[in-house]
Protein backbone atom coordinates (compact mmCIF):
# COMPACT_ATOMS: atom_id res chain seq x y z
CA UNK A 1 0.00 0.00 0.00
CA UNK A 2 0.95 3.63 -0.60
CA UNK A 3 2.25 5.50 2.64
CA UNK A 4 -1.26 7.50 2.53
CA UNK A 5 -2.81 4.78 2.70
CA UNK A 6 -1.73 3.55 5.74
CA UNK A 7 -1.70 6.65 7.40
CA UNK A 8 -5.36 6.75 6.22
CA UNK A 9 -6.32 3.23 8.11
CA UNK A 10 -3.88 4.17 11.12
CA UNK A 11 -6.18 7.34 11.43
CA UNK A 12 -9.51 5.07 11.30
CA UNK A 13 -8.16 2.82 14.32
CA UNK A 14 -6.96 5.92 16.22
CA UNK A 15 -10.65 7.29 15.65
CA UNK A 16 -12.07 3.80 16.70
CA UNK A 17 -9.90 3.77 19.86
CA UNK A 18 -10.50 7.94 20.84
CA UNK A 19 -13.78 7.14 20.40
CA UNK A 20 -14.54 4.27 22.30
CA UNK A 21 -16.14 4.78 25.89
CA UNK A 22 -13.74 3.26 28.43
CA UNK A 23 -14.26 2.15 32.55
CA UNK A 24 -13.56 5.84 33.84
CA UNK A 25 -11.70 3.81 36.39
CA UNK A 26 -10.07 6.10 40.01
CA UNK A 27 -10.66 9.56 37.68
CA UNK A 28 -13.30 11.76 38.96
CA UNK A 29 -16.55 12.39 37.07
CA UNK A 30 -15.07 15.49 36.22
CA UNK A 31 -11.43 14.30 34.84
CA UNK A 32 -13.46 12.04 32.91
CA UNK A 33 -15.74 14.04 31.05
CA UNK A 34 -12.71 16.50 29.96
CA UNK A 35 -10.88 13.23 28.93
CA UNK A 36 -13.80 12.57 26.61
CA UNK A 37 -14.14 16.11 25.68
CA UNK A 38 -10.45 16.01 24.91
CA UNK A 39 -10.68 12.50 22.47
CA UNK A 40 -13.24 14.27 20.88
CA UNK A 41 -11.62 16.86 19.82
CA UNK A 42 -8.68 14.62 18.78
CA UNK A 43 -11.25 12.66 17.04
CA UNK A 44 -12.44 15.14 14.88
CA UNK A 45 -8.59 16.79 13.81
CA UNK A 46 -7.71 12.96 12.88
CA UNK A 47 -10.78 12.62 11.20
CA UNK A 48 -10.25 16.45 9.19
CA UNK A 49 -7.13 15.19 8.52
CA UNK A 50 -7.86 12.04 6.95
CA UNK A 51 -10.32 13.56 4.30
CA UNK A 52 -7.30 16.09 3.10
CA UNK A 53 -5.43 12.61 2.23
CA UNK A 54 -8.60 11.36 0.35
CA UNK A 55 -9.15 14.58 -1.05
CA UNK A 56 -5.36 15.48 -1.89
CA UNK A 57 -4.55 11.33 -2.79
CA UNK A 58 -7.03 9.04 -3.36
CA UNK A 59 -9.96 10.42 -5.15
CA UNK A 60 -7.67 12.01 -7.95
CA UNK A 61 -6.45 8.95 -8.86
CA UNK A 62 -9.90 7.40 -9.08
CA UNK A 63 -10.88 10.21 -11.45
CA UNK A 64 -8.28 9.27 -13.73
CA UNK A 65 -8.13 5.59 -13.18
CA UNK A 66 -8.38 4.85 -16.56
CA UNK A 67 -5.59 5.83 -16.98
CA UNK A 68 -3.95 4.11 -13.99
CA UNK A 69 -1.09 1.75 -13.76
CA UNK A 70 -1.26 -1.94 -12.76
CA UNK A 71 0.71 -1.04 -9.77
CA UNK A 72 -1.75 1.54 -8.97
CA UNK A 73 -4.52 -0.85 -8.81
CA UNK A 74 -3.60 -3.66 -7.11
CA UNK A 75 -2.41 -1.00 -4.43
CA UNK A 76 -6.23 -0.12 -4.68
CA UNK A 77 -7.60 -3.32 -4.11
CA UNK A 78 -5.11 -3.88 -1.24
CA UNK A 79 -5.96 -0.78 0.56
CA UNK A 80 -10.07 -1.89 -0.39
CA UNK A 81 -9.30 -5.29 1.64
CA UNK A 82 -7.99 -3.36 4.62
CA UNK A 83 -11.25 -1.73 4.96
CA UNK A 84 -13.65 -4.23 4.82
CA UNK A 85 -13.01 -7.84 4.04
CA UNK A 86 -16.12 -9.63 5.27
CA UNK A 87 -15.25 -9.20 9.20
CA UNK A 88 -13.14 -6.15 9.57
CA UNK A 89 -15.03 -3.14 9.31
CA UNK A 90 -12.96 0.31 9.20
CA UNK A 91 -15.04 2.04 6.70
CA UNK A 92 -17.38 0.18 4.68
CA UNK A 93 -18.59 3.55 2.39
CA UNK A 94 -15.10 4.19 1.18
CA UNK A 95 -14.75 0.71 0.53
CA UNK A 96 -17.87 0.80 -1.66
CA UNK A 97 -16.48 3.78 -3.27
CA UNK A 98 -13.12 1.83 -4.40
CA UNK A 99 -15.01 -1.49 -5.73
CA UNK A 100 -17.50 0.68 -8.07
CA UNK A 101 -14.45 2.33 -9.25
CA UNK A 102 -12.50 -0.76 -9.96
CA UNK A 103 -15.34 -2.34 -11.30
CA UNK A 104 -15.61 0.23 -14.37
CA UNK A 105 -12.51 -0.27 -14.91
CA UNK A 106 -12.76 -3.77 -15.24
CA UNK A 107 -15.65 -3.47 -17.61
CA UNK A 108 -14.10 -0.84 -19.76
CA UNK A 109 -11.11 -3.26 -19.96
CA UNK A 110 -13.77 -6.26 -20.68
CA UNK A 111 -11.62 -8.16 -17.50
CA UNK A 112 -14.49 -10.93 -17.01
CA UNK A 113 -12.12 -11.95 -13.53
CA UNK A 114 -11.56 -8.58 -12.51
CA UNK A 115 -15.45 -8.06 -13.32
CA UNK A 116 -16.86 -10.98 -11.05
CA UNK A 117 -14.51 -10.44 -8.27
CA UNK A 118 -15.45 -6.87 -7.73
CA UNK A 119 -18.98 -7.69 -8.19
CA UNK A 120 -18.60 -9.79 -5.53
CA UNK A 121 -16.79 -7.54 -3.10
CA UNK A 122 -19.07 -4.79 -3.94
CA UNK A 123 -22.46 -7.02 -3.23
CA UNK A 124 -20.81 -7.77 0.26
CA UNK A 125 -20.01 -4.28 0.98
CA UNK A 126 -23.46 -3.12 0.16
CA UNK A 127 -24.79 -5.88 2.23
CA UNK A 128 -22.86 -4.93 5.27
CA UNK A 129 -24.09 -1.77 4.66
CA UNK A 130 -28.12 -2.95 5.01
CA UNK A 131 -27.26 -4.50 7.63
CA UNK A 132 -27.52 -1.23 9.69
CA UNK A 133 -30.70 -0.53 8.32
CA UNK A 134 -31.92 -2.24 11.57
CA UNK A 135 -35.81 -1.51 12.25
CA UNK A 136 -36.41 0.47 9.42
CA UNK A 137 -39.90 -0.60 7.00
CA UNK A 138 -38.59 -2.47 4.57
CA UNK A 139 -40.55 -0.41 1.75
CA UNK A 140 -37.98 2.21 2.89
CA UNK A 141 -35.01 0.28 2.18
CA UNK A 142 -35.73 -1.77 -0.95
CA UNK A 143 -34.38 0.03 -3.47
CA UNK A 144 -31.04 -0.49 -1.14
CA UNK A 145 -31.54 -4.20 -1.07
CA UNK A 146 -32.05 -4.46 -5.04
CA UNK A 147 -28.73 -2.40 -5.11
CA UNK A 148 -26.80 -5.21 -3.60
CA UNK A 149 -28.58 -7.86 -4.93
CA UNK A 150 -27.68 -6.50 -8.12
CA UNK A 151 -24.30 -6.97 -7.67
CA UNK A 152 -24.72 -10.61 -6.58
CA UNK A 153 -26.85 -11.80 -9.23
CA UNK A 154 -24.76 -10.22 -12.20
CA UNK A 155 -21.20 -12.16 -10.73
CA UNK A 156 -23.40 -15.31 -10.27
CA UNK A 157 -25.04 -14.65 -14.57
CA UNK A 158 -21.52 -15.89 -15.19
CA UNK A 159 -22.21 -19.18 -14.11
CA UNK A 160 -23.29 -20.34 -17.50
CA UNK A 161 -19.48 -19.78 -18.48
CA UNK A 162 -18.54 -22.08 -16.12
CA UNK A 163 -16.83 -24.67 -18.49
CA UNK A 164 -14.97 -22.01 -19.85
CA UNK A 165 -13.69 -19.88 -16.91
CA UNK A 166 -10.28 -22.46 -16.12
CA UNK A 167 -9.33 -20.23 -12.95
CA UNK A 168 -10.94 -21.28 -9.49
CA UNK A 169 -10.60 -18.78 -7.85
CA UNK A 170 -12.94 -16.91 -10.20
CA UNK A 171 -15.37 -20.11 -10.16
CA UNK A 172 -15.67 -19.74 -6.31
CA UNK A 173 -16.68 -16.03 -6.71
CA UNK A 174 -19.07 -16.85 -9.33
CA UNK A 175 -20.64 -19.71 -6.39
CA UNK A 176 -20.44 -17.56 -3.42
CA UNK A 177 -22.65 -14.96 -5.58
CA UNK A 178 -24.91 -17.22 -6.78
CA UNK A 179 -25.18 -18.09 -2.86
CA UNK A 180 -25.58 -14.40 -1.71
CA UNK A 181 -28.54 -13.61 -4.13
CA UNK A 182 -30.82 -14.20 -0.94
CA UNK A 183 -28.56 -12.28 1.67
CA UNK A 184 -30.74 -9.60 3.10
CA UNK A 185 -34.28 -8.82 3.46
CA UNK A 186 -37.41 -10.21 1.17
CA UNK A 187 -41.08 -9.05 0.78
CA UNK A 188 -42.13 -12.61 0.73
CA UNK A 189 -40.50 -15.56 2.44
CA UNK A 190 -40.95 -17.73 -0.30
CA UNK A 191 -38.42 -15.47 -2.32
CA UNK A 192 -35.71 -16.43 0.06
CA UNK A 193 -36.40 -19.66 0.35
CA UNK A 194 -36.42 -20.49 -3.58
CA UNK A 195 -33.34 -18.92 -4.31
CA UNK A 196 -31.93 -21.16 -1.38
CA UNK A 197 -32.94 -24.20 -2.90
CA UNK A 198 -31.74 -23.29 -6.15
CA UNK A 199 -28.02 -22.28 -4.59
CA UNK A 200 -27.95 -25.78 -2.76
CA UNK A 201 -29.28 -27.49 -6.03
CA UNK A 202 -26.14 -25.97 -7.93
CA UNK A 203 -23.33 -26.57 -4.89
CA UNK A 204 -24.49 -30.11 -4.78
CA UNK A 205 -24.06 -30.86 -8.30
CA UNK A 206 -21.47 -33.44 -9.03
CA UNK A 207 -20.95 -31.72 -11.91
CA UNK A 208 -19.68 -28.72 -10.92
CA UNK A 209 -17.99 -30.03 -8.07
CA UNK A 210 -15.39 -32.29 -10.48
CA UNK A 211 -14.68 -29.49 -12.59
CA UNK A 212 -13.65 -27.55 -9.32
CA UNK A 213 -12.27 -30.24 -6.42
CA UNK A 214 -10.09 -27.30 -4.62
CA UNK A 215 -13.27 -25.05 -3.73
CA UNK A 216 -14.68 -25.68 -0.35
CA UNK A 217 -17.61 -27.26 -1.41
CA UNK A 218 -18.52 -28.56 2.08
CA UNK A 219 -18.14 -25.03 3.72
CA UNK A 220 -19.93 -23.64 0.64
CA UNK A 221 -22.90 -26.07 1.42
CA UNK A 222 -23.15 -25.63 5.31
CA UNK A 223 -23.14 -22.09 5.00
CA UNK A 224 -26.28 -22.24 2.52
CA UNK A 225 -27.85 -24.64 5.04
CA UNK A 226 -26.91 -21.16 7.37
CA UNK A 227 -28.62 -18.81 5.12
CA UNK A 228 -31.70 -21.11 5.18
CA UNK A 229 -31.92 -22.02 8.70
CA UNK A 230 -31.96 -17.70 9.49
CA UNK A 231 -34.92 -17.71 7.59
CA UNK A 232 -36.84 -19.45 10.58
CA UNK A 233 -37.47 -15.61 11.44
CA UNK A 234 -40.07 -15.09 8.48
CA UNK A 235 -42.16 -17.58 10.55
CA UNK A 236 -43.21 -14.63 13.22
CA UNK A 237 -44.61 -12.14 10.83
CA UNK A 238 -45.57 -13.89 7.49
CA UNK A 239 -47.81 -17.18 6.54
CA UNK A 240 -45.49 -19.97 5.35
CA UNK A 241 -46.34 -23.02 3.61
CA UNK A 242 -45.64 -26.00 4.73
CA UNK A 243 -42.73 -27.19 1.81
CA UNK A 244 -41.30 -24.37 3.12
CA UNK A 245 -41.24 -25.19 7.05
CA UNK A 246 -39.67 -28.54 5.54
CA UNK A 247 -37.12 -26.76 3.74
CA UNK A 248 -36.08 -24.61 6.88
CA UNK A 249 -36.39 -27.40 9.86
CA UNK A 250 -33.91 -29.64 7.12
CA UNK A 251 -31.41 -26.89 6.83
CA UNK A 252 -31.62 -26.22 10.36
CA UNK A 253 -31.59 -29.40 11.54
CA UNK A 254 -27.82 -30.37 9.21
CA UNK A 255 -26.50 -26.52 10.88
CA UNK A 256 -27.27 -28.21 14.59
CA UNK A 257 -25.88 -31.18 13.60
CA UNK A 258 -22.71 -29.98 12.45
CA UNK A 259 -22.12 -28.16 15.64
CA UNK A 260 -22.65 -31.09 17.65
CA UNK A 261 -20.47 -32.82 15.95
CA UNK A 262 -17.54 -29.98 16.16
CA UNK A 263 -18.22 -29.92 19.68
CA UNK A 264 -17.42 -33.53 20.17
CA UNK A 265 -14.50 -33.63 18.56
CA UNK A 266 -13.41 -30.86 20.64
CA UNK A 267 -14.07 -32.64 23.54
CA UNK A 268 -16.75 -29.64 24.41
CA UNK A 269 -20.58 -29.87 24.79
CA UNK A 270 -22.48 -28.62 22.16
CA UNK A 271 -23.17 -24.59 22.92
CA UNK A 272 -26.92 -24.16 24.52
CA UNK A 273 -28.15 -22.08 21.85
CA UNK A 274 -27.70 -25.39 18.80
CA UNK A 275 -28.69 -27.65 21.80
CA UNK A 276 -32.01 -26.14 22.55
CA UNK A 277 -32.86 -25.28 18.76
CA UNK A 278 -31.69 -28.93 17.45
CA UNK A 279 -33.97 -30.60 20.56
CA UNK A 280 -37.05 -28.44 19.77
CA UNK A 281 -36.85 -29.37 15.81
CA UNK A 282 -36.57 -32.96 16.43
CA UNK A 283 -39.72 -32.68 18.49
CA UNK A 284 -41.42 -30.95 15.92
CA UNK A 285 -40.66 -33.12 13.18
CA UNK A 286 -41.74 -35.95 15.57
CA UNK A 287 -38.55 -37.45 16.40
CA UNK A 288 -38.87 -37.43 19.90
CA UNK A 289 -41.99 -36.95 22.36
CA UNK A 290 -42.58 -34.19 25.06
CA UNK A 291 -41.17 -36.33 27.65
CA UNK A 292 -37.56 -36.52 25.99
CA UNK A 293 -37.83 -32.90 24.98
CA UNK A 294 -38.87 -32.15 28.81
CA UNK A 295 -35.53 -33.75 30.26
CA UNK A 296 -33.30 -32.76 27.55
CA UNK A 297 -34.07 -29.50 28.86
CA UNK A 298 -33.82 -30.52 31.90
CA UNK A 299 -29.90 -31.27 31.51
CA UNK A 300 -29.54 -28.17 29.28
CA UNK A 301 -30.53 -26.12 32.30
CA UNK A 302 -28.35 -28.47 34.82
CA UNK A 303 -25.09 -27.96 32.78
CA UNK A 304 -25.76 -24.43 32.08
CA UNK A 305 -22.93 -21.78 32.80
CA UNK A 306 -24.20 -18.87 34.59
CA UNK A 307 -20.78 -17.14 34.12
CA UNK A 308 -20.77 -17.84 30.52
CA UNK A 309 -21.76 -14.09 29.26
CA UNK A 310 -20.65 -14.97 25.47
CA UNK A 311 -23.25 -14.57 23.05
CA UNK A 312 -24.12 -18.18 22.41
CA UNK A 313 -24.40 -18.47 25.87
CA UNK A 314 -26.51 -15.90 27.02
CA UNK A 315 -28.76 -17.16 24.14
CA UNK A 316 -29.06 -20.03 25.62
CA UNK A 317 -29.07 -19.11 29.03
CA UNK A 318 -32.14 -16.70 27.81
CA UNK A 319 -34.13 -19.63 25.96
CA UNK A 320 -33.76 -21.76 28.67
CA UNK A 321 -35.59 -19.77 30.92
CA UNK A 322 -37.96 -18.98 28.40
CA UNK A 323 -38.38 -22.63 27.17
CA UNK A 324 -38.92 -23.65 30.62
CA UNK A 325 -41.59 -20.79 31.67
CA UNK A 326 -43.34 -21.98 28.25
CA UNK A 327 -43.21 -25.36 29.42
CA UNK A 328 -44.65 -25.26 32.66
CA UNK A 329 -47.49 -22.96 31.18
CA UNK A 330 -48.46 -26.01 28.48
CA UNK A 331 -47.89 -28.72 31.89
CA UNK A 332 -49.32 -26.25 34.66
CA UNK A 333 -51.50 -23.82 32.62
CA UNK A 334 -51.64 -19.82 32.49
CA UNK A 335 -53.79 -19.95 36.25
CA UNK A 336 -51.15 -20.15 38.86
CA UNK A 337 -51.28 -20.53 42.35
CA UNK A 338 -49.57 -19.47 45.42
CA UNK A 339 -49.38 -20.94 49.06
CA UNK A 340 -48.85 -18.90 52.04
CA UNK A 341 -48.29 -19.70 55.35
CA UNK A 342 -48.45 -17.64 57.85
CA UNK A 343 -47.45 -17.69 61.51
CA UNK A 344 -49.16 -15.67 64.26
CA UNK A 345 -50.57 -15.24 67.31
CA UNK A 346 -54.28 -14.77 65.81
CA UNK A 347 -54.67 -17.21 63.39
CA UNK A 348 -58.70 -18.31 64.27
CA UNK A 349 -59.23 -14.25 63.66
CA UNK A 350 -57.18 -14.29 60.33
CA UNK A 351 -58.66 -18.19 58.93
CA UNK A 352 -62.17 -15.79 59.53
CA UNK A 353 -61.04 -13.09 57.45
CA UNK A 354 -59.62 -15.35 54.87
CA UNK A 355 -62.75 -17.13 54.43
CA UNK A 356 -65.05 -13.88 54.44
CA UNK A 357 -63.08 -11.53 52.69
CA UNK A 358 -61.34 -13.87 50.23
CA UNK A 359 -63.17 -17.03 49.92
CA UNK A 360 -60.37 -19.19 50.68
CA UNK A 361 -60.29 -22.07 53.44
CA UNK A 362 -56.93 -22.39 55.80
CA UNK A 363 -55.43 -25.44 56.96
CA UNK A 364 -54.16 -25.26 60.51
CA UNK A 365 -50.95 -26.51 61.41
CA UNK A 366 -49.16 -27.61 64.42
CA UNK A 367 -45.84 -25.98 65.04
CA UNK A 368 -43.70 -25.55 67.94
CA UNK A 369 -41.18 -22.24 67.91
CA UNK A 370 -37.49 -23.58 68.18
CA UNK A 371 -36.47 -21.11 70.33
CA UNK A 372 -39.24 -20.29 72.94
CA UNK A 373 -40.83 -24.04 72.32
CA UNK A 374 -43.77 -22.41 72.42
CA UNK A 375 -46.74 -24.35 70.57
CA UNK A 376 -48.28 -22.49 67.44
CA UNK A 377 -50.44 -22.88 65.12
CA UNK A 378 -49.50 -22.08 61.48
CA UNK A 379 -52.04 -21.05 58.39
CA UNK A 380 -51.51 -22.50 55.45
CA UNK A 381 -53.72 -21.21 52.63
CA UNK A 382 -53.40 -22.00 49.12
CA UNK A 383 -54.88 -18.79 46.64
CA UNK A 384 -54.69 -17.41 43.24
CA UNK A 385 -51.73 -15.27 42.40
CA UNK A 386 -53.95 -12.30 42.02
CA UNK A 387 -55.28 -12.18 45.77
CA UNK A 388 -51.87 -12.13 46.53
CA UNK A 389 -52.19 -8.17 47.65
CA UNK A 390 -55.29 -8.73 49.57
CA UNK A 391 -54.00 -11.74 51.96
CA UNK A 392 -51.00 -9.59 52.60
CA UNK A 393 -53.03 -6.27 53.75
CA UNK A 394 -55.20 -8.61 55.61
CA UNK A 395 -52.50 -10.18 57.24
CA UNK A 396 -50.86 -6.88 58.48
CA UNK A 397 -53.59 -5.23 59.46
CA UNK A 398 -54.84 -8.02 61.59
CA UNK A 399 -51.19 -8.81 62.61
CA UNK A 400 -48.62 -6.51 61.96
CA UNK A 401 -45.94 -8.78 64.08
CA UNK A 402 -46.91 -12.17 61.84
CA UNK A 403 -44.18 -14.11 60.01
CA UNK A 404 -45.92 -14.57 56.33
CA UNK A 405 -44.18 -16.62 53.62
CA UNK A 406 -45.46 -17.18 50.21
CA UNK A 407 -44.47 -19.88 47.96
CA UNK A 408 -45.18 -20.61 44.44
CA UNK A 409 -47.93 -23.94 43.78
CA UNK A 410 -47.07 -25.18 40.96
CA UNK A 411 -50.14 -27.03 40.72
CA UNK A 412 -53.25 -26.96 43.00
CA UNK A 413 -56.31 -29.37 42.39
CA UNK A 414 -59.64 -29.51 44.78
CA UNK A 415 -62.60 -26.81 45.27
CA UNK A 416 -62.34 -23.14 44.13
CA UNK A 417 -59.15 -24.47 41.95
CA UNK A 418 -59.37 -27.27 39.34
Amino acid sequence: MQPYQEEYIANLRQIAELTRRKKPGRASLDEYCAQLRRNETLAGETAKHSMELLRGRLFPILDDLFQAGADTVRELEEFSLQLYNGQLELDVGLFCQIRQALLSLARQKKDRAAMIRHLYWLGMGRNCLCGKLVGIPFADIAKYMNRMRLCFTEAAAYLKYYDQIKDTETRGYILRSRANISLGQFSLPGEKIRLIKGTLQILQDKGYQDKAPDLPWDRFIYLTHQNMASSISYSREKVMTPQDMADIMESAYIVYQRRFEEAEMQGKQPPAKSAFSYYTIEYYCGLCDLTTLLGRMEQLLDGADPADYTPDGMYGMISLYISTMVMDVVLYGLDQSKVAYIVTTRPQEIAAEIDRQMDRGATFLHGEGSFSREEKLVLMCAFKQKQIVPLKALVHELDPEAFLIVCDAHEVLGKGFR
